[in-house]
């Protein structure tokens, strides 16, 4: 018998380079703003015994087929970016263990714009570290370890009008790889705006329907995306002969319980 276990995959917000370690809380994890909303706030915590010192500034980030990013901040005034359009304070911040810092976030003359727009807050840590590894010995044993810098980059959507998303799904697939159950589909965007939702995948058994595993808080910037994730251990979950259902949760718009919601079917032989 299968076990009712499944991962909870969420997409990451955390950028890993090699200078300083941070351990920080952020929230919310995404901010639109709109006509409606103007103002929004993002509460930062840090989760270490030192301060730390985070400059912020904004990121444009271009999304590749596979769903990667990279940073681009050449295209920081392009038609595509909310940089423009937007004011925040403060520009640094001192951070105190477990110690909350709020950040103020606002639109600014988005009477002009027609669609959607996007750019990332970004927060860097301006400690600097040596790049030289620390010696530690552990057990008797020496070892070495390299800190890592923590940046942190929160999407901003600006959007002139607040619209439902639509949306197709194709090419759905599940395999095993690495240890994990992973699902694989193309989501394509047939409407303007950027997408944002979630995915779950269930077997059906009969009548019974089982959530094999979910993806939360996958966005999509571009026309087609190719979406892949893990979801499940391969030690609590197997594929099995069965019916398996794709659904993706659009709801860029608002709140999950007014998304637009679109399934696709597989049969696993």
């Amino acid at each position: 018998m299968l076990k009712n276990k499944t991962i909870l995959f969420i997409s990451t917000i955390f950028l890993l380079s090699s200078f300083a370690e941070a351990n920080i809380q952020v929230f919310p994890t995404r901010i639109n703003l709109s006509p409606l909303e103007k103002t929004a706030t993002i509460s930062l915590r840090l989760r270490s015994n030192k301060p730390e010192t985070f400059r912020i500034s904004t990121m444009f980030y271009e999304m590749a087929k596979d769903g990667s990013v990279r940073q681009r901040p050449d295209l920081a005034k392009s038609q595509e970016s909310a940089s423009k359009y937007l004011s925040y304070s403060p520009k640094r911040v001192e951070l105190q263990p477990n110690v909350e810092q709020v950040v103020r976030i606002r639109v600014r003359n988005i009477t002009p714009l027609k669609e959607e727009v996007r750019t990332h807050l970004y927060f860097r840590p301006t400690d600097k570290v040596s790049k030289e590894p620390l010696k530690r010995n552990l057990s008797g044993k020496s070892a070495f370890e390299l800190k890592a810098q923590v940046a942190v980059a929160i999407p901003v959507i600006i959007m002139p009008k607040i619209t439902k998303k639509d949306y197709e799904l194709s090419k759905f697939k599940l395999f095993a790889e690495e240890g994990s159950l992973k699902f694989k589909t193309v989501l394509t965007k047939t409407s303007k705006g950027f997408l944002y939702g979630d995915f779950k995948v269930y077997r059906h058994n009969g009548k019974k329907k089982e959530l094999v595993g979910q993806a939360k808080g996958v966005s999509s910037y571009i026309n087609e995306r190719i979406v892949s994730y893990p979801i499940a251990s391969l030690e609590d979950q197997k594929l099995t002969k069965a019916k398996y259902t794709l659904e993706f949760n659009e709801y860029s718009h608002g709140k999950p319980e007014k998304g637009h919601l679109k399934t696709l079917s597989l049969d696993y032989q």
